[in-house]
């Protein structure tokens, strides 16, 4: 026995030895790429995992990698809002992730192991909450990347909340260098209300944002267990036995199992409305970050307290389908597509396609992209594959012109991207999108006031412009109240926009009434 200790702690004293050593680039990290220093860390963390420290030890010098792992993963949230992600740079995100997981996870494991975990309460307590938040990170890398999420990281959230619940843990205050104060409950409601709001469907910059609004918002909130009798009012719950995420329960809706049910009570955030109007410095100083968070705020906001859009199963139907995305071009494949149908155009049209609409900057088959599958059918929308290349090509929330590949003759249908994933290891994009009209007219678009021509839009669906349910799609920067001139193929009116209904990159869609 004595032998054995003596070996474990040589062993400790050589691990310790080198500790220094393997670790002396960190003097040097900020002269280092994101990506070397990444790796750096990458491996100081594996070697730090197999060796044979003291807790305390491991604790200290966690603390001083987990600093450096967060300015790292900060950079890479800063990417993944500007431009399209390198897949090099997110695959060592999410290796840096997972070795900072499994630190503290030895941490904690070794802390509980050591018999008495009350000595060490804070320090444990951190090391839970440091291990949430590196979890729901690596969630946020999933979303990121529109990638499906597994039951088993479910599993691991659940397991750390609950062991720690076990542990009396979750509502000690855990004071950070900032001043700010959090408990591993917060910490867990964050991650739950993250993946609450859907984040499949925001684009990437909104993804980080709302991740970051949510971990402020989370000491709103708290929860109450749901008995037998429990039954919902419209809420928001969380399985601890299963590996499901969060669901929302309809109003008066039963759930079948409340063993292990917690619900979410989110009502003291739904009060404070004075919430939506908090500003940061950095806010105060830039008003259109300022009006994307509200905006973001009011759909987190809504969508806590009404039941998903699409609440009906989808149908297989396999089609070979081709498509255009973004307004530009869809406006420029309709507007050639209607000089080929017919000659019997009006002057003014006539004029203006002179002028500029048929000096197209490239092909018309360089705006279309085919090998795209649909996959399935529902009430008002698709699902479609595609190949990974055009990956970026789909924003969230980007007009589409699609129709049937082997159908030419067939009008295009004008829909939006609702959300995209990445499937089967990688190799296709599966976008959901839900339709918008099945045939639409182009646009040219003349300010009333100042007589210049805009970039195009669309009338949707084609035809009269009374018709009580067509609107409008207008390229960004028009607004409620402006007046318009809009001249299809056979007809020109004058057309005052009335209310926004939908926006996308470079669009927005507007309900109208002709003024003349």
């Amino acid at each position: 026995m004595c032998a054995e200790k003596s070996d474990a702690i040589q062993q400790m004293t050589t691990d310790k030895r080198y500790v220094e050593e393997q670790l002396s680039w960190l003097d040097n990290i900020d002269s280092l790429k994101t990506d070397q220093a990444k790796t750096n860390l990458i491996k100081s963390l594996r070697y730090l995992n197999k060796a044979v420290l003291a807790t305390s030890y491991r604790y200290q010098l966690m603390i001083k990698l987990y600093k450096q792992a967060q300015i790292l993963i900060d950079n890479s949230e800063r990417d993944a809002k500007k431009k399209a992600r390198n897949t090099v740079s997110v695959k060592l995100t999410r290796h840096l992730l997972q070795e900072s997981i499994a630190s503290y996870e030895i941490i904690i494991s070794e802390f509980i192991e050591s018999g008495d975990p009350q000595q060490q309460q804070e320090l444990l307590a951190q090391s839970f909450c440091h291990t949430l938040r590196l979890e729901s990170r690596y969630l946020m890398e999933h979303y990121l990347s529109y990638e499906p999420i597994s039951n088993d990281v479910w599993n691991k959230i659940k397991r750390l909340y609950h062991r720690a619940q076990q542990l009396k843990l979750i509502n000690m205050p855990l004071y950070e260098k900032t001043g700010a104060v959090q408990t591993i409950e917060e910490a867990f409601v964050a991650v739950l209300l993250f993946a609450a709001i859907n984040p499949f469907r925001l684009h990437r910059s909104e993804i980080v944002n709302s991740y970051h609004i949510l971990s402020q918002w989370a000491h709103h909130c708290h929860f109450e267990p749901c008995d037998s009798e429990w039954r919902s009012n419209g809420e928001w719950v969380i399985c601890l036995n299963s590996g499901r995420p969060p669901e929302y329960l309809p109003a008066e809706q039963q759930p079948e199992d409340t063993d292990g049910l917690l619900r979410i009570n989110i009502d003291t955030i739904l009060e404070k409305d004075v919430l939506l109007g908090q500003k940061s410095a950095e806010e105060n100083s830039d008003t259109e970050h300022t009006q994307l968070k509200q905006t973001l705020l009011e759909r987190l906001r809504n969508g806590w307290i009404t039941t998903p859009p699409r609440s009906y199963e989808r149908r297989s139907h396999f089609q070979k389908m081709t498509l255009s995305v973004g307004l530009k071009n869809c406006h420029q494949l309709l507007i050639e597509e209607e000089v080929q149908l017919s000659s019997n155009h009006s002057p003014t049209w006539t004029l203006h396609l002179a002028n500029q609409w048929l000096e197209a900057e490239v092909d018309s088959q360089e705006r279309i992209i085919d090998k795209i599958q649909q996959i399935d059918v529902g009430i008002g929308g698709y699902g479609l594959s595609c190949p990974l290349q055009h990956y970026e090509k789909f924003l969230k929330g980007s007009l589409l012109l699609i129709r049937n590949a082997n159908d030419s003759e067939k009008p295009w249908s004008i829909a939006q991207t609702c959300w995209k994933q990445i499937y089967e290891a990688d190799s296709e994009t599966i976008v959901g999108v839900s339709l918008l009209a099945v045939d639409a007219a182009p646009l040219i678009i003349i300010h009333a006031e100042t007589k210049t021509e805009t970039n195009g839009g669309l009338l949707l669906p084609r035809g009269d412009f009374n018709n009580p349910l067509a609107t409008l799609i207008l390229p960004d920067g028009h607004q409620e109240g402006e007046t318009i001139q809009c001249i299809t193929a056979h007809a020109q009116v004058k057309i005052e926009l009335i209310k926004s209904l939908k926006q996308g990159p470079d669009f927005q869609q507007f309900s109208y009434r002709v003024v003349g």
